[in-house]
């Protein structure tokens, strides 16, 4: 039985008064006043009509079962008509809109920004949920300029984690995917969530773009010739405490190894 709230879409007023702010692999994301809370929400509203409602529902269930941690993105419920989760609203955005908006992120801030994801991402492990699309976009800020993580779209238990053919099947962030992503019979597990997280370091420590190519073929091609990130632009910097642990870290996490990769947990 569903643990989930059904809502009244009246409880989200017109849909003119709806702000389209983003979107997501399966919907289009959009800031609402509820009426009954009286408070800003976020809604994301599917746009592909072959995406069921038992589909919506095992994302809103997720979601659901991570929420207890400080870390990750809130629940309000969802909507059955139109099919839409209604979650908590951050006002900052993503991570990604702000390294947009803020070309010199402080260190400190970048070092809290790794920690709180990896201390997320690890209470999804102890859970055995998977992610499956780490990156600056679902990395979310509220007001104090905490993170949460949000859209669960590909999320998946890891005994729900089958073999599959290849990228296209799982889905996911073609620069925030593991090398064996690209292989035959490939099956996600915690391991893709680490590489993920140390691509999302090297962006943040390094404040640009993972691959300086915006070529999906050349992409994957350079993932699966082992090229990762370069960090040349952060070896002269000497001032900043633990940059260099900070890095080597960033590399073991995204080792072509996957059984060499550290855990969010630390083991």
């Amino acid at each position: 039985m569903s643990h989930v709230k059904f809502v009244s879409p009246d409880s989200l007023g017109p849909n003119s008064e709806w702000e389209h702010i983003g979107q997501g692999h399966f919907g289009d994301v959009f800031k609402v006043k509820h009426k009954v809370l009286h408070i800003h929400v976020a809604v994301k509203q599917l746009k592909d009509p072959s995406y069921r409602l038992e589909e919506l529902l095992d994302e809103a269930e997720k979601i659901k079962h991570a929420s207890a941690n400080d870390y990750v993105i809130q629940l309000h419920g969802i909507v059955k008509v139109p099919p839409c989760i209604i979650m908590q609203w951050m006002e900052y955005g993503c991570l990604g809109t702000l390294m947009e908006r803020v070309k010199v992120i402080p260190w400190p801030f970048k070092y809290r920004i790794l920690h709180e994801v990896a201390l997320g991402m690890n209470w999804l492990h102890l859970l055995s949920l998977l992610h499956l699309d780490l990156k600056p976009g679902n990395v979310l800020l509220n007001d104090a300029l905490h993170i949460r993580i949000g859209d669960f779209g590909l999320s998946r238990f890891t005994s729900s984690s089958t073999a599959l053919g290849d990228i296209e099947a799982v889905g996911g962030t073609l620069a925030y995917m593991p090398p064996e992503a690209f292989q035959e019979g490939y099956k996600p597990s915690e391991s893709t969530d680490i590489y993920s997280f140390a691509i999302l370091s090297a962006v943040v420590l390094k404040g640009d773009d993972p691959y300086p190519i915006d070529n999906s073929s050349m992409i994957r091609m350079s993932i699966s010739d082992g090229q990762r990130p370069s960090f040349e632009s952060l070896e002269n910097i000497s001032f900043v405490k633990n940059l260099d642990k900070a890095i080597a870290f960033t590399k073991s996490c995204w080792d072509r190894d996957k059984q060499k990769r550290p855990s969010f947990g630390g083991k």
